[in-house]
């Protein structure tokens, strides 16, 4: 994940978290994740066009959408937040590496139907409970999306296990008043 921990042991720590005082009523123990994802015939074309549209999006419009506005009101929760805004916004790293770093590890899903199935098996084998796929992006067409979206259904999730857990089960918990 974006904190610096392998994603198996922030599942790990989410999951321990659930047995401390809930904050509120409601405990929610599914653990969700955002995975950026073009699936095409060619590969190597979705990786060109994906990579940079995710990298852009991840380094750039996510700090300005999400943490920026938090930064003006100084909202203490936030502060991990706001931190890692400011290292992204000031950071070296090269993105054709850091593109392909999170394509190796598994991370965002761009590629042929083979490739992405194995990025989203390696997300479930990880213990993502829920998965929400960002399939558009800058300098993505409307027509590379939609073939995406069509090889995904078809060609993708045939390959993904329906994983029984507790968390997708019951994944809300109220609490007593």
């Amino acid at each position: 994940g974006d904190s610096g921990i392998p994603l198996d042991e922030e599942i790990r720590r989410f999951h321990q978290g659930e047995r401390s005082q809930p904050a509120g009523r409601v405990i929610n123990r599914a653990y969700a994740t955002v995975a950026p994802l073009l699936c095409l015939r060619n590969g190597a074309h979705a990786r060109r066009v994906a990579g940079p549209a995710a990298y852009w999006y991840l380094m750039e419009k996510t700090p300005e959408l999400f943490f920026l506005p938090w930064l003006k009101q100084q909202a203490p929760s936030m502060e991990r937040y706001m931190q890692l805004a400011r290292e992204r916004l000031s950071s070296d790293i090269k993105p054709e590496q850091f593109t392909s770093d999170m394509i190796e590890q598994g991370y965002w899903a761009f590629g042929t139907p083979e490739q992405c199935a194995a990025s989203m098996q390696f997300l479930q084998r990880t213990g993502v409970d829920l998965l929400l796929l960002h399939m558009e992006g800058r300098g993505i067409s409307h027509a590379e999306v939609m073939e995406s979206i069509d090889l995904f259904g078809r060609q993708v999730m045939p390959h993904l296990q329906k994983l029984p857990t507790v968390a997708l089960e019951q994944p809300l918990t109220t609490l007593p008043a």
